[in-house]
């Protein structure tokens, strides 16, 4: 079937199958070259006995004979070139087969390659969202911890250190026997006046006299028109009438503060834990001028 082309099976087939059909077709070819000796040799045969016989009878018979030989061996003749043929194109597909088959084995390479390559991006990828979940995890607790906090409360706090209140840890009064520096008496009332004008801007006061100008030791209030120095010294002379200035702009301090108390006491859970009234908070004064230490401390 194969050396006369009446094969069923379609190429191009598998490279391990082509290499047994290329074998079988030069196992075909070997075969048919041997009959065709073997045809050769009765031919010759025949013709030395034809010319050996004496009879017509014989010469006819013999020469019968050849012809039925020349007819096979012609087929014979065709079926070996058809087979040469067919190996030739065996040959030729077989090395077009094994050329696919490393054009194959290179894109196969290529391909895991790929896989590799991708298997390694997709496990960077998973690593940076789970970066990017425990980000989103850990800006949702803050985000929800500051929610339930006061912001004004991790901004500033307000505790006590022996009998001195403090406010972000500057202490706010003077004893005769602990003089606390006024540097940092005045970095108190500078907290003091940010910490109430971030109240007066937060619960929206809709007007007031006071206008209060927070700038660290240096802080002052604004009234009328009148900036008061919220803030003073160890100087000499001068010091009358920086203390004057200083309790003028406490009291206008406190009269800031008595307004925002005010409007806050609609709410009627809104109390102050002291009264203020005028100069005083809970019955003491806030001016410096003429009032002993001990008791502009409290």
């Amino acid at each position: 079937a194969l050396a006369s082309g009446q094969s069923e099976q379609d190429h191009p087939v598998c490279s391990d199958c082509l290499r047994h059909v290329v074998a079988e077709v030069e196992r075909q070819v070997e075969q048919a070259a041997e009959e065709n000796r073997s045809y050769l040799e009765a031919h010759n045969r025949l013709q030395e006995e034809m010319s050996k016989a004496s009879s017509p009878e014989d010469v006819a018979t013999v020469e019968a004979e050849i012809a039925q030989m020349e007819l096979e061996e012609k087929k014979l003749l065709s079926e070996l070139e058809a087979c040469r043929r067919e190996e030739d194109e065996m040959v030729v597909e077989l090395a077009r087969q094994r050329r696919q088959e490393e054009q194959l084995r290179r894109e196969e390479e290529d391909f895991w390659l790929s896989v590799a390559e991708y298997q390694l991006d997709l496990e960077e990828d998973e690593e940076e969202r789970a970066a990017t979940a425990a980000a989103i995890t850990y800006a949702t607790d803050e985000l929800q911890r500051l929610r339930r906090s006061s912001v004004l409360n991790e901004m500033f706090h307000i505790s006590q250190e022996g009998p001195f209140g403090t406010i972000n840890g500057f202490r706010l009064g003077r004893l005769p026997e602990q003089l606390v520096p006024w540097e940092e008496v005045n970095a108190a009332w500078g907290q003091a006046c940010l910490l109430l004008d971030a109240l007066v801007k937060r619960c929206g006061l809709p007007t007031t006299q006071y206008r209060l100008l927070p700038r660290g030791s240096h802080s002052a209030v604004q009234v009328a028109g009148d900036v008061l120095e919220l803030y003073s010294s160890d100087g000499g002379l001068s010091r009358f009438f920086l203390d004057r200035r200083f309790d003028l702009a406490m009291s206008a301090f406190l009269g800031c503060l008595r307004e925002v108390a005010r409007f806050l006491q609609r709410d009627p859970a809104m109390r102050l834990p002291f009264k203020i009234e005028g100069d005083k908070v809970g019955g003491f004064s806030v001016r410096v001028q003429f009032n002993q230490d001990e008791r502009w401390t409290k």
